[in-house]
């Protein structure tokens, strides 16, 4: 029986066109179709005061301490908190501070949420930064407001490192009289609160009893390690080619980030630049350099696959209804469980936060998981 050459041309063809089609429609979509937004560091939603965790949950916030639950606000609809040990301030229609002996709550200071860039309290300040205004710091005991740079001991141009508590330090960048960068750190250099120059994002590390900068710039990712006179010691590259956003943090003497990659549009709106529907993901990018040798290690995730927590040691990331915890050293995978709260089309935020990753439902603000990683 002879063969129709045109009928095998018109089959191929099918079959070629079925499978673009099922590539395009069921295998290049991630099996649960959301909005995934995250927070890998400097989380605003939640936070770590020594053994208690502070977090957003609807228009309460909530107190957690071995289990135990507890609400120590209400109110109308916070969206970002920060905390230290006698106070809870509260962006809540404006600033709100809780005592949080008594539980008796007043506003400090009345701003916008659109206006509010930074909050962060730690050693009796709060910290804060409002659009086209310098940081700024206010005495809670005092009730003194003032620039945060008159708490320098040294305002001179370059980087400063300064005690601010027994065990925090305040580092800063000066440049022209002003604030370029600001943070508190832990003894172990391990930031708390990052204020970072909106051309930039950068942190600090020591090196033979040296204070050095470390920024990275532009979608190439070079992680520049500058003295006090902006000298360069060492630059570490990386070349990505796809446009990106993401978090950068120091830690320690290791310089880690997080980047995500993302080849579509980026959204001009929201505390995001980039869409966080999940099927225009491409992938994330874990990158740590060790100041020891001055090494990049680099992994990247799959399609779909979002990084929700990272340190120098470990990655735990969403997954197709599953979260992933990896080993940063060869990337192996060393736990994994499953993610069930995650709905097909729902909304998330992942913060991480001491201990946990915190998982709020963008549509009720409602925090319904903590992951333990």
């Amino acid at each position: 029986m002879k063969v129709n050459k045109k009928h095998i041309f018109l089959l191929a063809f099918l079959l070629i066109l079925a499978a673009v089609l099922f590539y395009i429609l069921v295998w290049n979509k991630p099996k649960v179709k959301a909005d995934v937004n995250t927070k890998v560091f400097n989380s605003s939603m939640c936070q770590r005061v020594d053994d208690d965790y502070y977090y957003i949950s609807g228009k309460s916030v909530k107190r957690l301490n071995n289990d135990e639950e507890k609400t120590v606000y209400e109110g109308a609809e916070p969206y970002r908190i920060c905390a230290d040990k006698e106070y809870l301030y509260v962006c809540d229609n404006g600033i709100i501070c809780v005592d949080l002996k008594s539980g008796k709550s007043r506003t400090i200071l009345n701003v916008k949420k659109e206006s509010l860039w930074y909050i962060n309290a730690d050693n009796g300040f709060l910290f804060y930064e409002i659009s086209s205004e310098p940081l700024k710091c206010i005495d809670i005991k005092t009730g003194e407001t003032k620039d945060a740079i008159e708490l320098l001991n040294d305002k001179s141009e370059g980087f400063h490192k300064q005690r601010f508590s027994d065990d925090k330090w305040i580092i800063a960048d000066i440049r022209e009289s002003e604030i370029y960068s600001f943070e508190i750190a832990k003894n172990d250099m391990s930031r708390l609160f990052a204020r970072p120059h909106y051309k930039s994002t950068a942190g600090f590390v020591e090196k033979d009893n040296e204070l050095l900068k470390v920024e990275t710039n532009g979608d190439c990712f070079d992680f520049d390690y500058l003295k006090s006179d902006r000298t360069e010691v060492k630059s570490v590259h990386l070349r990505q080619e796809t446009r990106q956003t993401g978090e950068t943090t120091i830690k320690g003497n290791n310089a880690f980030a997080v980047i995500v990659a993302i080849d579509q549009p980026f959204s001009m709106s929201g505390d995001h630049h980039y869409l966080p529907q999940l099927e225009y993901h491409y992938h994330d990018t874990y990158v740590k350099v060790n100041t020891d040798d001055f090494k990049l290690l680099q992994h990247k995730t799959r399609k779909f696959e979002r990084i929700i927590y990272a340190d120098d040691k470990k990655v735990v990331t969403y997954y197709n209804g599953k979260y992933i915890t990896y080993s940063t050293d060869d990337w192996k995978v060393t736990d994994e469980k499953k993610a069930d709260e995650i709905k097909d089309g729902g909304k998330y935020t992942f913060e991480a936060c001491g201990e946990y990753v915190f998982v709020f439902d963008d549509n009720t603000g409602e925090c319904i998981d903590r992951i333990a990683v």
